[in-house]
């Protein structure tokens, strides 16, 4: 698979689920007269309380912490690195990277690089994101 296409694939899923992960409303705490409340069950899906539960996992009772996901660590790379960096066509990212550009383009850091790629034609994709963007290679996750 073109390292672009992976890029964008993990960049629009990663956005996706972020905003899907608390998008559903949480369950109101039950009200017992007086107003006493009980809290939501320890074990409620995660997607009504967006809270993280161990009740799927093996042994597990309620009330349990999940494991801590596993941190990732991110070093830098180069774009030589990249399995087929050389074979891709940054071209089909262009478009993309150029409506991003709407809104990275009022974040510091992101001003020149995005007054750059509006000057930049699209069959010089591949030169713009090698002297502007740095690849990062992820592992542990």
């Amino acid at each position: 698979m073109p390292v672009i296409h992976e890029l964008r694939t993990i960049a629009i899923l990663a956005v996706t689920l972020g905003l899907a992960a608390c998008a559903a409303p949480q369950r109101p705490a039950a009200v017992f007269g007086a107003g006493v409340t009980a809290p939501p069950p320890a074990c409620a899906p995660p997607a009504q309380t967006c809270v993280p539960c161990a009740c799927d996992q093996p042994g597990a009772q309620p009330g349990d912490k999940p494991d801590a996901p596993p941190k990732p660590a991110w070093t830098r790379a180069e774009w030589s690195q990249l399995t087929s960096w050389n074979q891709d066509q940054p071209e089909q990212a262009w478009r993309a990277f150029l409506a991003s550009c709407g809104t990275l383009k009022r974040q510091p850091g992101w001003t020149r690089v995005c007054a750059e790629a509006d000057t930049t034609p699209m069959l010089e994709a591949r030169v713009f994101f090698e002297r502007n963007l740095t690849p990062w290679r992820m592992s542990g996750a």
